[in-house]
C-alpha cells in the first residue's frame, strides 16, 4: 500500500537544484564580470539579458547538457576556455541573476560615462 503523505513530501523534493542564493567566489565574480565587459563593449548588452532571463529556468538542463558534451568539447574547444568553470557557474540559478545584474551595471556605467568599454 502506497503511503499517500510520505510520498507527497518526496515528491514536493522531487525537482530540487539546491539553495536559490549561493555564494560567488571572487574568481568567478571577476570571470563573469570579464564575459558581462565583452558583452557590452559589443553592445550586445540587451539581447544577453532578454536571453539569459529566458535561459534561467533551463539553467540547470543546460549545465547537465555542457557535462554530457564535455568529452567532445575539451577536443575541439582550446584550453585557455574555462569550460569546467561555465559548467558548473551555470548550475546555480543565483548566478544567472548575478551575471544579468553584472551586465546591467556595466551598460548603465557606460551610458551615465559615456564611454566605451575596453575588454
Amino acid at each position: 500500500m502506497i503511503d499517500w503523505v510520505k510520498f507527497k513530501q518526496e515528491l514536493k523534493h522531487a525537482f530540487a537544484t539546491g539553495p536559490a542564493n549561493v555564494s560567488l567566489s571572487e574568481e568567478d565574480l571577476a570571470f563573469l564580470e570579464k564575459i558581462a565587459t565583452i558583452i557590452v563593449k559589443r553592445g550586445l548588452s540587451t539581447p544577453a539579458i532578454m536571453f539569459l532571463d529566458m535561459y534561467k529556468p533551463l539553467s540547470f538542463l543546460g549545465s547537465q547538457v555542457l557535462a554530457f558534451f564535455e568529452p567532445f568539447m575539451k577536443m575541439v574547444i582550446p584550453k585557455k576556455v574555462q569550460y569546467d568553470r561555465i559548467m558548473n557557474l551555470m548550475e546555480k540559478r543565483s548566478v544567472i541573476d548575478a551575471f544579468i545584474k553584472i551586465i546591467d551595471d556595466l551598460t548603465s556605467t557606460s551610458k551615465r560615462n559615456g564611454e566605451r568599454i575596453e575588454a
